[in-house]
């Protein structure tokens, strides 16, 4: 193999643990098997595509490391189980290697999402960085983040997301009550607990996490005080909250679905309450960044961003390539396979990227003549068309209200 010296490796991570970060001067021998090592051997001359090309200066790629998970949470169908369910390690060298060889990018996020991801070795998530560093051929930043239940957190993981400057989402709903009535083990019992065991291990060792929860209307059954107290109570220092979502295969047995409408009802209430008492105390990820878009920034969380297809892209376990996990079961948004396409072929002249691109701009672009267009830029698009597949239909995302009352607490 060609690339950097393994003994170099290490520069330019942010070293907090020395020792968990050991595995970035191990030797290709050390690091790798005989079928790895010749697997990585293919890939030391890409097919790199010179054309003047526009890529995104920025690019999510979130690696569906696998689908196996320990959790069958009520809302979730992501999980699989039997065998083939771990992205290969052909695939993943193929994807880094890609995103890393990608031409113009000046900012990579790697997202490890799942089924569960610390099912998987801390070694495979080691090679994973290795890789990175091999194949790095500018100062691109490459930042990592990944999705758990946290039920499987140990000292080591940690260790491992503070030597490398991980930053984690955890998958908690709110209180044990909400969490537990979900967010269960397979054999039916509450995973509360569990998580929160795996918080405390993360606020020990100081890694930057926040909380992903999913409202219901069981949660909006707590008010806004109920919620933001219960969330202080938790310690919770950043949180983002996910209306309950229907499946996107239709032929998915029923799960919870909160409508857009009543969500943006609830989001209105706890801005209320959040602005008056609560924002030095706790960040809430999707009214934080409407509120300061409003207020003049340009800092933009991906929903309020519009034009997001093929800047968010997803990689199944099976390689297949797909816009973010929103889509996950919707045939309209496969763009390609890395097991038979490189990442380049797959963003450049495809075909079904243009199109689902095409319909999303328009989609949105269809909300232009509201009068707060330039703060939400029409939302996110899988919201939109969401609300199309239920019937509903504006000339407007559903924000208008919330922007006014942001804009009120301006004056």
């Amino acid at each position: 193999m060609g690339g950097m010296d393994p003994e170099t490796l290490a520069d330019g991570l942010a070293v907090h643990a020395p020792s968990a970060l050991d595995f970035l001067r191990l030797s290709e021998q050390d690091m790798f098997n005989r079928h790895q090592r010749d697997g990585l051997d293919a890939l030391e001359k890409p097919k790199l595509l010179t054309e003047d090309i526009r890529y995104p200066a920025s690019l999510y790629i979130i690696l569906k490391a696998t689908r196996l998970c320990n959790l069958r949470c009520s809302y979730c169908n992501a999980w699989r189980e039997g065998p083939n369910q771990v992205i290969s390690f052909e695939l993943l060298a193929k994807a880094i290697q890609n995103a890393m060889s990608l031409p113009g990018i000046r900012w990579l996020h790697i997202v490890w999402h799942g089924g569960e991801t610390t099912l998987l070795s801390r070694r495979y998530f080691e090679r994973a960085i290795w890789l990175q560093e091999h194949f790095r051929v500018d100062d691109r930043r490459v930042e990592h983040s990944i999705q758990t239940n946290a039920t499987l957190l140990n000292e080591d993981w940690c260790r491992f997301f503070k030597a490398t400057g991980f930053s984690v989402g955890v998958s908690l709903d709110f209180n044990e009550k909400n969490h537990d009535r979900h967010r269960r083990f397979k054999d039916g019992s509450g995973s509360y607990a569990d998580a929160r065991r795996g918080v405390d291990l993360l606020e020990k060792f100081e890694i930057p996490h926040g909380w992903l929860a999913v409202v219901d209307e069981q949660v909006m059954a707590l008010g806004a005080r109920g919620l933001l107290e219960g969330l202080l109570e938790q310690n919770v220092a950043t949180v983002g909250f996910l209306n309950a979502l229907p499946a996107n295969d239709e032929s998915s047995s029923p799960m919870p679905y909160l409508p857009w409408d009543r969500f943006v009802e609830f989001l209105r209430d706890v801005f209320r309450l959040w602005k008056a008492e609560y924002r030095d105390k706790i960040t809430i990820r999707e009214l934080d960044s409407l509120y300061r878009i409003v207020g003049g920034s340009d800092s933009r969380l991906c929903i309020y961003q519009g034009g997001c297809m093929g800047q968010y892209l997803t990689v199944e376990p099976d390689g297949v390539v797909s816009a973010c996990d929103k889509y996950v079961g919707d045939e309209a948004f496969r763009f390609g396979s890395l097991a038979t396409q490189s990442l380049q072929e797959i963003l450049v002249n495809n075909s079904s990227l243009e199109q689902v691109r095409s319909e999303s701009d328009a989609l949105l672009s269809s909300f232009s003549l509201c009068a707060n267009y330039k703060y939400c830029r029409g939302g996110c698009p899988h919201d939109a068309r969401l609300n199309l597949r239920h019937g509903i239909s504006s000339n407007c995302c559903g924000l208008y209200d919330l922007i006014e009352d942001m804009k009120e607490e301006e004056r």
